[in-house]
């Protein structure tokens, strides 16, 4: 009987054992089931996801073509905008030498003698070379008996053809003839109160001087011709108006009946205003005053020469130790005296300009029209301190041969060569955004109307952190890359 229940027992554990194994078969096939549907449903997302990704990059490539297409149409349209820019500067300069020829045919029909010129204008081609930077302002070589420049005769220098005029022919003295009829007349009496007592009166004489006001006025002196004792005669004039400041030699030259101030006023005329001879006769007709060109140039003249002499302290002032200049070219043209034909000729010159700002001085060089290295070399030789230019290949001797220069680059040009460099390099607009910020910094400065040591604190503060992240980021270096340039970080 024990044995029955333990068999019992046995089989009924047994049994129980089945029904676990079953309920695990059939957990097991639950899970697979679920695993299976689960695997089922991760494929189809996937799929799915590819789908999308495959959707996107069609997408993402229509977009390239479209942004590459635009890119293509933006260049072409800059390269048409620059066509017709350039087109355009064409029309403008072959107008303006229209008008010039056109204005020297009229002069030849129906100026007045004085006027008329025996030649029009024969300049050349122009060579565009000579306006690029590495161009060094040479003239070409001549051949022997050619040489124009150095026979230039030009408005700029009038002294050179007046020297010989001057030593054959005397200066009028007498400018109370017909050449000369002024208005305006004003009379200066002598007070003969004030002779002293050991001078005796003999005669009276008047001396004269041209003052321009507003009008040109006659100022009339009575000269009293006094003799000494010891038998000198010389001329008194003392002003019976104590009001009267005027002195008949105070303000001009010896021999010369013209006020400095009028002689001002012709030169700015003539070479500022680029006025003619006639012009300037003419506007002194209107001021009710007649002078003849040969006397108005004779003035012209004599008192360049006094000018020539102020030259060398000038430019003594302007290369101070320790200045700072800005230095730039351009060019212009000159009437210039062409040996083999005997004619004058109008030719392209260069002309250098010399600021110091600190010492308010300009000074404005011509060396036979040329820009070259040997002009800047001989006028720079001595300097000392620091100089700002542009780009000219000639400005870089002083970064070679003088350790005294400190050489500053113009931030204009900078920037032009990174615009330019903007088709081809798009990394170049991070250097002319920056360097607008230095504009608009200077720009704000003149707003508020700030002082040259408020400009100063100004740079300090916000101008130099912008230069530091330019040079720190290397964005300055450049490079030519199959014939375009670029900018490489």
């Amino acid at each position: 009987m024990q044995e029955q229940d333990t068999i019992n027992i046995l089989i009924s554990r047994l049994m129980s054992k089945d029904d676990e194994l079953v309920r695990l078969r059939k957990d097991n096939e639950r899970l697979l089931f679920e695993q299976r549907e689960g695997n089922h449903q991760i494929l189809e997302k996937l799929d799915k996801a590819l789908d999308e990704l495959k959707s996107m990059r069609r997408d993402n490539k229509a977009l390239s073509n479209q942004l590459s297409k635009a890119l293509e149409d933006k260049s072409k349209a800059e390269k048409q905008s620059e066509l017709l820019s350039h087109a355009l500067e064409e029309l403008k300069n072959l107008r303006a030498v229209e008008l010039f020829e056109m204005e020297n045919r009229k002069r030849q029909l129906y100026g007045r003698k004085s006027e008329k010129s025996s030649s029009l204008l024969k300049e050349t081609e122009k060579d565009l070379k000579n306006d690029k930077d590495d161009f060094d302002g040479s003239n070409p070589p001549t051949a022997a008996g050619n040489d124009s420049s150095a026979a230039a005769v030009s408005d700029m220098n009038p002294t050179l053809s007046s020297s010989a005029r001057s030593a054959s022919k005397g200066f009028r003295s007498d400018y109370s003839k017909r050449s000369t009829c002024v208005d305006n007349v004003v009379m200066h009496s002598c007070d003969e109160s004030c002779i002293p007592s050991d001078v005796r009166k003999i005669d009276i004489r008047h001396w004269i001087l041209y003052k321009l006001d507003w009008s040109v006025t006659k100022h009339v002196f009575e000269l009293l011709r006094v003799i000494v004792q010891s038998g000198t005669i010389s001329n008194y004039y003392e002003a019976s108006d104590t009001a009267g400041s005027l002195h008949p030699f105070g303000n001009v030259l010896p021999g010369y009946h013209v006020d400095l101030d009028m002689i001002a006023q012709i030169l700015v005329d003539k070479y500022q205003y680029s006025m003619s001879l006639k012009c300037v006769v003419d506007r002194f007709k209107d001021a009710d005053a007649a002078f003849s060109s040969s006397t108005v140039l004779n003035w012209v003249h004599r008192h360049i020469q006094e000018l020539d002499k102020l030259d060398a302290p000038l430019r003594s002032i302007l290369l101070s130790e320790g200045s700072f200049l800005f230095c730039d070219e351009t060019t212009g043209l000159v009437k210039v005296l062409n040996k083999t034909t005997g004619k004058f000729e109008y030719r392209k010159k260069y002309i250098w300009g010399i600021k110091n700002p600190a010492l308010k001085v300009a000074y404005y060089l011509y060396d036979r029209g040329s820009r070259s290295i040997e002009v800047a070399g001989k006028f720079f030789k001595d300097f000392s301190g620091s100089i700002t230019t542009d780009g000219y290949n000639i400005y870089k001797l002083f970064d070679r041969h003088w350790a005294g220069v400190v050489r500053y680059g113009c931030m204009a040009h900078v920037r032009r060569k990174f615009v330019e460099a903007l088709h081809a390099d798009s990394r170049s607009a991070k250097v002319v955004q920056l360097i607008s910020e230095l504009y608009w910094i200077e720009s704000d400065c003149r707003i508020h109307f700030l002082s040259e040591s408020e400009r100063a604190l100004e740079r300090q503060k916000r101008s130099i952190p912008i230069l530091q992240l330019l040079f720190s980021s290397r964005l300055f270096v450049m490079r030519c890359t199959n014939g375009k340039l670029c900018a490489v970080t």
